[in-house]
């Protein structure tokens, strides 16, 4: 049936929303359990400025408060119902025309590049900044504010990662989760279970580019970038069967999660 005639009722699946502006927060908040992610760099492109400019000139309090001011609004409307916002993933080209922008590297392959938690790990005081403003914000009674850590491949980075949270004094009750965005956290999911992680996500554009070995922004293969290719779909199950084990939550922030036949595979799979 089409989605207008059906009624809103509970459904077992929660149905998040990916943000990037809080418009319309209060309509939305009311109709969905959460956010399953929550970007943090149009947060940055506002500002104007490169946060690692920030921090090289000893300005990581001016990071936090943009992160707070755009984190908390959202936080509100959405109480007591979980926001999950992702650590820094900018790719050094989409950062060149802000403040400081010049000094990033030129890469061939920026999608393949310095970014995600891998820079975050080489840029501590950028990530220890994130964990800041998301500690300040629990101190001010926004507890449903969790931390997602992007572009993962090892479990030494998630480990990496929560050494940096103590070290910064990150509440326990913070959940920290990672994204499901590379064939080796899809295949290596297990190890993450063990090492105890909080929930995962899968961001299945980056995940498909990624097995098929297609770029997502190439037109000349556009037609061979499908989330429906067999490897895609065994690496999705794969993870779901694995955290279902170990009772870890899973869900989807890829374009895939609005296709209404992967959404009953993804059901299906549980």
């Amino acid at each position: 049936a089409p989605l207008e005639s059906v009624p809103a009722g509970e459904t077992v699946t929660k149905i998040k929303v990916n943000l990037v502006f809080p418009d319309r927060l209060q309509e939305v908040a009311q109709h969905t359990d959460g956010v399953g992610l929550l970007r943090i760099e149009h947060m940055i492109a506002k500002s104007g400025i490169h946060p690692a400019k920030l921090v090289r000139e000893n300005r990581a309090e001016d990071y936090i408060k943009i992160l707070i001011d755009g984190i908390k609004p959202i936080a509100d409307a959405y109480k007591p119902k979980p926001i999950w916002v992702r650590t820094l993933d900018a790719r050094s080209d989409e950062f060149r025309n802000l403040q400081g922008g010049q000094d990033e590297p030129k890469e061939d392959n920026p999608m393949l590049g310095w970014h995600g938690i891998r820079r975050s790990l080489d840029e501590p005081e950028i990530l220890k900044a994130e964990f800041e403003a998301v500690k300040r914000l629990h101190a001010e009674g926004l507890t449903n504010v969790h931390v997602m850590l992007p572009f993962v491949i090892s479990v030494d980075e998630l480990r990496r990662a929560r050494e940096i949270a103590e070290e910064v004094g990150l509440p326990s009750e913070v959940l920290i989760g990672i994204m499901i965005e590379t064939p080796a956290a899809a295949l290596t999911i297990e190890e993450f279970c063990k090492e105890g992680v909080d929930f995962v996500s899968f961001g299945s554009n980056d995940l498909t580019m990624l097995t098929l070995g297609t770029d997502r922004n190439n037109t000349k293969i556009a037609n061979l970038f499908s989330e429906m290719h067999p490897a895609v779909l065994r690496q999705l199950k794969h993870v779901i069967d694995i955290t279902k084990n170990y009772n870890i939550e899973s869900s989807i922030c890829g374009e895939a999660g609005s296709n209404p036949e992967m959404a009953k595979i993804l059901v299906k799979a549980g």
